[in-house]
């Protein structure tokens, strides 16, 4: 644990604690974000990740999948069925749309996918595959601030999401699912399976100042985000570049700005992200945090 500012809420000393910044290396990064200052966004977060690696070396923490399974994704009977039980509860109040589609909700953290999904998708008909609701029926009194239960819930969460998606599309329900883009294979094994069963496919990119997404992922959430995942988040930018091109894939990219406004800069399937000139900027600008994020 490191040493405590007196004069900082102790629940930001917390958060900030779990992702290895104390609170003036935490205004630091906030101002080196604005100023571009990557020499001293390199070294915090050298910092950072070194101090995560050594309150992790030694401990081992069993997760629910370690208990549950045999590690290649097959569950007791009894866990299965529980899953099933959590499948069923989050798809029945559902409608059948009239015609299905697979959203992807894109962005770096903290952007504010989540709040988003009611402006852009049909909550009506659409399950919503966010792990953390998962995990909140996997254990009672799951907190999202408690890192040990996140940590130890967060494999067997995933499975059930990808579990959740196959049933969703044999129901033909609409499917949301949230991500930073930075996954390549997940995302194009996502659309692959949307096109295999004839939906329509949107991708809707969420983008804002990663300053303010940093500042926001740290003081608006009860989880908050690694400055290292915040640099890997980057690479987002380029993929959805890549996905623009796939056939039938309608993209939308939201611009927010820091006064809490929003404007739609682009929205087609033509595969024309490439030439906007407002996206080209905005990823040009982030393409320099790119190479700043370390080995975990």
């Amino acid at each position: 644990m490191r040493e405590r500012e007196t004069h900082v809420q102790p629940e930001l000393l917390t958060k900030l604690d779990t992702i290895g910044l104390t609170h003036p290396e935490y205004i630091s990064v906030c101002y080196a974000l604005v100023s571009r200052d990557l020499l001293l966004l390199n070294v915090l977060n050298r910092k950072a990740q070194e101090r995560l690696q050594e309150d992790v070396e030694g401990i081992t923490n069993p997760t629910t999948q370690d208990e549950f399974s045999d590690g290649k994704g097959v569950y007791t009977p009894e866990r299965e069925l529980f899953h099933q039980e959590i499948i069923e509860d989050l798809l029945t109040p559902l409608a059948q749309p009239e015609t299905p589609k697979f959203y992807i909700l894109a962005g770096p953290p903290g952007a504010g996918k989540t709040t988003a999904i009611p402006e852009f998708i049909d909550s009506a008909t659409t399950v919503v595959t966010d792990p953390t609701l998962i995990q909140k029926k996997l254990i009672s009194d799951f907190d999202e601030s408690d890192y040990a239960k996140v940590l130890a819930t967060k494999d067997e969460a995933f499975d059930i999401a990808e579990k959740l998606i196959d049933k969703a599309f044999e129901k033909r329900l609409s499917i949301t699912s949230e991500s930073t883009l930075q996954n390549l294979p997940w995302a194009t094994r996502s659309l692959k399976n949307s096109e295999k069963f004839d939906y329509r496919t949107e991708i809707i990119f969420i983008h804002k100042p990663l300053e303010q997404c940093f500042v926001d992922a740290i003081e608006k959430r009860k989880r908050p985000i690694s400055l290292n995942y915040l640099f890997k988040s980057v690479q987002g930018y380029e993929n959805l570049i890549y996905f623009d091109e796939f056939p039938d894939v309608t993209v939308t990219v939201v611009e927010k700005t820091s006064n809490h406004k929003q404007s739609i800069i682009y929205r087609t399937d033509r595969g024309e992200l490439k030439d906007n000139v407002r996206f080209l900027e905005i990823k040009n600008h982030v393409d320099s945090l790119k190479n700043l994020r370390q080995a975990e």
